[in-house]
């Protein structure tokens, strides 16, 4: 069996390279047995991160803590942190069972109890009629699996995968994923992966830890970040967005009245308070987008991306920017074709978000 999962504790860890901050002073605490992705865009330190806890290098300051003790002096190879990396890293020249057994191996562990517990693990990750191919002989799927089956088979406390899907094509990542978070749960080992794919933390884990320029942006669960996000980066970096600009009216009750080029007045309830007048930056999901024949936002079909079950269309507007926006897919319904008059409102004006113009994003 798999060791009970630990409690790990990432307290003020900075990070420098040859003088140049990669992370400034992160702090967060993994349950035991939680899965916690760590998502940021190319650069924002959350390999660096993960390669600390790993015990591949040493933080500038801070430290990394299991079960409330400091691992910082402890090599590597004693932390007991089983890691999938991306290119998953199996041995070419050994077969599937050796490949899973290696690590009981090095840490000396002979003879049939290698055995027994390479057989158990191959049946966990559904590989036991693969023990005696080789990795060139796998699918990329199937070598993600023994890769996970090595990892888990020194019964680590914590398990460390590192952006383990991107090799994988759309159809099969999703298949993984599932697989992955369920055979995770399953062995009761606490978990992170490291992604920049904001689907991917979305449905596999139970809290994102979002990083941006080598700090925190925010923590929470995958709805509370998408539905709440307490800053415009993470508004725009998960999911969709539309960004609009727009000025204070005033305090309409519990909400902001804002006046927006193309929209009209929107009333967006929120306890953020700004001077009337502010330039504000409102965010709309294209979902929260609907069609409304007596609508206030009126604009013209400008092209439409057809994604299966939903069409994203650009609509562009007589003033204001162009929308992104999300609907069912229209089979024989209402024509869509460029170039179509379409009339909208948004449908729930409290998943909007509202932000000082001043936070907005460079790209933006």
């Amino acid at each position: 069996m798999t060791a009970a999962g630990a409690r790990l504790t990432i307290s003020s860890v900075s990070h420098a390279y040859a003088g140049v901050p990669a992370l400034a002073d992160v702090s967060f605490e993994v349950p035991p047995g939680d899965l916690t992705a760590l998502l940021g865009p190319s650069g924002c330190g959350k390999t660096t991160l993960l390669r600390i806890i790993a015990g591949f290098f040493r933080q500038t300051q801070g430290s990394v803590l299991v079960n409330g003790a400091p691992i910082d002096d402890v090599p590597a190879a004693k932390r007991n942190v089983g890691i999938v990396f991306q290119n998953y890293a199996l041995f070419p020249h050994l077969d599937v069972a050796r490949n899973v057994g290696y690590g009981l191996r090095a840490q000396g562990a002979t003879g049939p109890m290698v055995e027994a517990r390479v057989d158990e693990m191959l049946r966990l990750v559904k590989m036991e009629k693969f023990a005696k191919r080789l990795p060139g002989e796998l699918s990329g799927g199937q070598q993600q699996r023994v890769a996970l089956a090595r990892a888990l088979a020194v019964s680590p406390r914590i398990v460390l995968l590192d952006e383990p899907f991107s090799a994988l094509d759309k159809a099969l990542r999703l298949d993984m994923q599932i697989e992955v978070k369920s055979l995770l749960k399953q062995s009761g080992v606490t978990s992170i992966i490291v992604t920049h794919d904001q689907e991917e933390a979305l449905s596999m884990a139970d809290r994102i830890v979002v990083l941006n320029q080598g700090r925190i942006e925010q923590i929470g669960g995958p709805s509370e970040l998408y539905d709440a996000p307490r800053s415009l980066f993470v508004n725009t970096f998960i999911g969709h967005t539309n960004l609009i600009a727009g000025r204070l009216i005033g305090r309409d009750g519990a909400a902001l009245a804002i006046d927006l080029p193309g929209l009209g007045r929107l009333s967006i309830p929120t306890d953020k308070d700004y001077p009337a007048g502010q330039a504000l930056t409102v965010t709309v999901r294209p979902e929260n987008f609907a069609l409304d024949a007596s609508g206030p936002i009126e604009g013209t079909v400008r092209q439409i991306l057809p994604l299966g079950p939903v069409d994203v269309i650009e609509v562009a507007l007589a003033a204001g920017p162009a929308l992104k926006v999300s609907l069912p897919h229209a089979a024989g319904g209402v024509p869509r074709a460029p170039g179509a008059a379409l009339r909208l409102s948004v449908r729930d004006p409290a998943g909007c978000g509202v932000f000082s113009t001043a936070a907005a994003p460079a790209a933006a």
